[in-house]
């Protein structure tokens, strides 16, 4: 396996098992000249609400982190729980193509296999966010029985309560959604320069001829 593709690989392998344990989705509330703040984080396996309790005055309350409750949203578990085994998947094929052309580098079939390992975990690393990005609006809105619970997967808009007063909400991917996509990326770069090295023809040096002696 050249430098290249073997690099790209074991980066993608390595992006694919953090992405598992960061959040891939974040929303976040600021106040009208920082009055106040508050942040939800959505993980494959739980999420965070961090914000200060009771009235909102930073300077009176430190900021607190609870846990967001999954089993009231049915929806939104089961779009992660599928996300999760198309990353593991994924995970598993990248890695199996690393495999296939440095520790099994001398049986053929293992090493010819490693570049369609690689696209077809590029396919399922590159689904996951994907699918997440589509469904994860819907989800929400299912959940919590309201089409506005999250109006698209990036966005902005005003935020008001009687509570807090006026802010703005912003939210969109998480650090976990782009390690997924980015590992994808990268797998699919290297199944492709693997392809283009199987196709290269093998050049063989030829000794010069020599002219008998008269």
């Amino acid at each position: 396996m050249q430098r290249v593709p073997l690099a790209l690989a074991i980066a993608a392998v390595v992006a694919c098992a953090l992405c598992l344990a960061e959040p891939w989705f974040t929303a976040n509330v600021v106040g009208t000249n920082g009055a106040f703040q508050m942040g939800w984080e959505y993980g494959l396996f739980g999420g965070t609400w961090t914000g200060p309790p009771g009235p909102l005055s930073p300077s009176a309350h430190p900021f607190v982190t609870e846990t967001l409750n999954y089993s009231m949203m049915p929806r939104t578990v089961a779009l992660f729980a599928a996300t999760t085994g198309l990353v593991s998947v994924g995970g598993v094929l990248g890695a199996s193509a690393v495999l296939g052309r440095t520790r099994f580098r001398h049986r053929p079939r293992l090493e010819a296999a490693a570049p369609w390992l690689s696209l077809a975990a590029a396919t399922l690393l590159l689904l996951a966010p994907l699918m997440v990005a589509l469904f994860f609006a819907t989800a929400q809105a299912a959940d919590f029985q309201t089409p506005a619970a999250v109006p698209g997967f990036w966005g902005t808009m005003p935020y008001f309560t009687m509570e807090t007063g006026e802010g703005t909400e912003y939210w969109g991917a998480g650090m976990g959604w782009y390690l997924s996509a980015a590992a994808g990326a990268m797998l699919l770069a290297a199944g492709l320069l693997l392809l283009r090295e199987r196709r290269q023809p093998t050049s063989v040096t030829q000794e010069p001829t020599r002219d008998p002696a008269p």
